[in-house]
């Protein structure tokens, strides 16, 4: 059950970002800010997303907020593979 859920997950965030990449060439650039925030609210580590939603801003006009998409996709990403990748706990002797 777990995987075909994780399967439908994926296909739902890999269908946002290219609605949404859509969108951005149609020039409908709140409509592709929306589809971007879509794919990062079902899976806030998807790297395509959060480069969606740069792009929006870009194209926007707005660098500090495509600076903003890029460093917060930066740190969702690092607390992931932090709490993924957890150091060995070793006992010290007493």
């Amino acid at each position: 059950m777990e995987s075909h859920r994780t399967r439908l997950l994926t296909r739902h965030v890999k269908a946002a970002v290219r609605a949404g990449e859509l969108m951005l060439a149609g020039r409908a650039i709140a409509d592709a800010r929306e589809a971007a925030g879509c794919a990062i609210a079902a899976d806030p580590t998807s790297e395509r997303a959060y480069g969606l939603l740069a792009r929006t801003h870009l194209v926007d006009g707005d660098r500090s907020g495509a600076r903003l998409a890029v460093a917060t996709c930066l740190d969702v990403l690092a607390d992931s593979t932090s709490t993924l990748i957890r150091p060995p706990v070793h006992s010290s002797p007493r």
